[in-house]
């Protein structure tokens, strides 16, 4: 009986850890993630929950000087300002060095907004079909005058798939 039991006990927690994976997988990248001051502080003050905080540590976020931002997000896209990208081939968020004390606040908002592309990028593709309808929904509410228009206009002409993500990440 002890064995039986035994034996339940490995299948089902082989079962839960073959379920959870990349929860497991963030989880350890996270532990390893040596985070800076700086993201600290941008986590801090987007007022990122705990497992906003996870998924931001859990996605090796880099801040990049500004000579070497090209390297990892393109910044071609017109009427689009660039800050920030999430690279989900290499699981990674890339944060453009805002230098200009002015902006100073656009940083956490930045690093937010990548780390729910990170979120949406683990998400399955049933869950990401349960969000497109209220996306759509919500975005439709905002009515043709609203200033996120254009933009996810020209997100969706630079790349038609990045519509319902990226209204995920602004909305």
């Amino acid at each position: 009986l002890l064995a039986v039991l035994l034996q339940i006990g490995l299948l089902s927690g082989a079962l839960w850890a073959w379920e959870n994976q990349i929860r497991i997988r963030d989880l350890v990248r996270a532990e390893k993630f040596e985070t800076s001051s700086e993201i600290e502080s941008y986590a801090q003050r987007a007022g990122l929950s705990g497992e906003g905080y996870l998924y931001l540590r859990a996605s090796f976020p880099e801040i990049v000087p500004a000579y070497e931002f090209d390297r990892y997000c393109s910044r071609n896209e017109p009427g689009i300002g660039v800050l920030g990208c999430y690279k989900p081939a290499s699981n990674q968020i890339f944060l453009y060095d805002v230098t200009d004390d002015r902006l100073d606040s656009i940083e956490p908002v930045v690093a937010a907004h990548e780390m729910l592309h990170a979120v949406w990028f683990r998400m399955s593709d049933a869950e990401q079909a349960s969000l497109r309808d209220p996306l759509e929904e919500t975005f439709a509410s905002l009515g043709p005058g609203h200033p996120l228009v254009p933009r996810i206009d020209e997100y969706e002409a630079m790349d038609p798939d990045s519509r319902i993500p990226e209204l995920y990440a602004i909305i």
